[in-house]
């Protein structure tokens, strides 16, 4: 069942990446979302009815016809000379057709071996987990992850967005790239610090919610989030650092770095994960975040010039390292506060004095310049105008 769904998907991926190389971003995200919620509700549906993992296997492929339903609506109504094509109603010029493939090939062989590697990279560690631990330690590896595979999402969803204008740019003007690439990498690492200082924050919580409140879980799975999350602001960096690269039609040198990456992070987990359990596969994910992060900066370096992450970086680090040391003035009055209000009210009253901490230390030490503050305010004002 899983297999057949592989067809239908394919061509909502086809479809999707026509959508993209025309920066309509928007049909794809919606219908992403709707897909979620069908596969979600006829997956909880399918057990309910005691149909088990075959039940869920069909929902995904119910789920994944109707995506493919929807946008083969989509081409029909906003590309109907492909339909035309494919009906054989106008006949392509197939030697022409024919002579497009090898260079497309050669363009895209990279980018499959790069998503092969990703995926490599984060998998590898469980394996190496169950070899070592037992099933409950890949159990609690995994509830760590399960927080950050919402929260990668965040990288994605800019750098697709931004990835058209780096593309054209990258051809006509490296000096515009440079500009937007650093201001993207400052807004990211504004962001990532204070999810990385609230989800050490909240983790007891977090990890509560993700697997049900079930105490084996407690602490070993909390200690793993607060680790794993520390290489956020590094895989942030790495996520529109390795779009700007593409983007300058650089993706061989890509899979050279994923490969040298994945060939760590598996001699790391092998070494780690004996010595600290999960804790170790935890730290060796941040180490091949950074032996990553740089070949990709020294090749982006020699493209567009220098990049200067001390200098990106430092203000919006003081200001995690304020949280950090608010957080620590906090900590011996956490047991009081929770005796009187509760865990969850004390949790959330320290983690929003924290982020307000944050906020004004960012606003004093100013990260953004005047010209990239007025483009912020430029987009904003355009998003809203086109709102209403």
């Amino acid at each position: 069942l899983l297999t057949l769904s592989l067809l239908p998907g394919a061509f909502s991926g086809s479809v999707t990446a026509l959508l993209y190389a025309r920066e309509r971003m928007s049909p794809p995200a919606a219908i992403g979302i709707a897909t979620s919620l069908l596969n979600v509700s006829l997956g909880v549906g399918a057990l309910l009815l005691g149909w088990g993992v075959i039940g869920l296997a069909l929902s995904a492929l119910v789920a994944t016809l109707v995506t493919a339903i929807a946008f083969a609506l989509i081409l029909r109504r906003d590309f109907p000379e492909i339909v035309l094509k494919t009906a054989g109603r106008i006949k392509p010029d197939q030697n022409r057709a024919w002579r497009r493939f090898p260079p497309l090939l050669k363009a895209g062989w990279p980018l499959m071996l790069n998503a092969l590697l990703v995926g490599l990279f984060f998998r590898a560690d469980q394996f190496i987990i169950k070899a070592n631990q037992d099933d409950l330690a890949v159990e609690r590896y995994a509830a760590a992850y399960s927080f950050l595979n919402f929260v990668l999402l965040i990288t994605p969803a800019v750098t697709l967005a931004l990835f058209p204008r780096m593309a054209r740019h990258a051809e006509t003007d490296k000096a515009r790239l440079a500009y937007e690439y650093t201001f993207a990498l400052k807004m990211l690492l504004m962001l990532s610090v204070p999810l990385m200082a609230l989800t050490i924050w909240f983790a007891p919580i977090l990890i509560t919610i993700v697997t049900g409140g079930r105490p084996e879980f407690q602490p070993s799975s909390v200690v793993v989030l607060q680790i794993l999350i520390l290489f956020l602001p590094l895989s942030f960096i790495n996520g529109v650092t390795q779009y700007v690269l593409i983007a300058l039609n650089r993706q061989n040198l890509i899979t050279w770095a994923f490969g040298a990456t994945v060939l760590f992070n598996l001699a790391a987990n092998m070494v780690l994960v004996p010595l600290l359990g999960i804790n170790g596969a935890a730290i060796a994910t941040i180490g091949s975040e950074l032996v990553l992060l740089v070949p990709f900066l020294y090749w982006t370096s020699k493209e567009i010039g220098p990049v200067h992450i001390d200098q990106l970086a430092w203000k919006t680090l003081l200001a995690g390292a304020m949280v950090a040391a608010v957080a620590w003035l906090l900590w011996p009055f956490q047991d009081k506060w929770r005796a009187g209000s509760g865990e969850f009210a004390s949790y959330l009253g320290i983690g929003l004095l924290l982020l307000v901490s944050y906020v004004l230390t960012v606003t004093l030490l100013k990260p953004l310049t005047q010209q990239e503050l007025s483009g912020l305010r430029s987009a904003l004002g355009r998003r809203a105008s086109k709102k209403q």
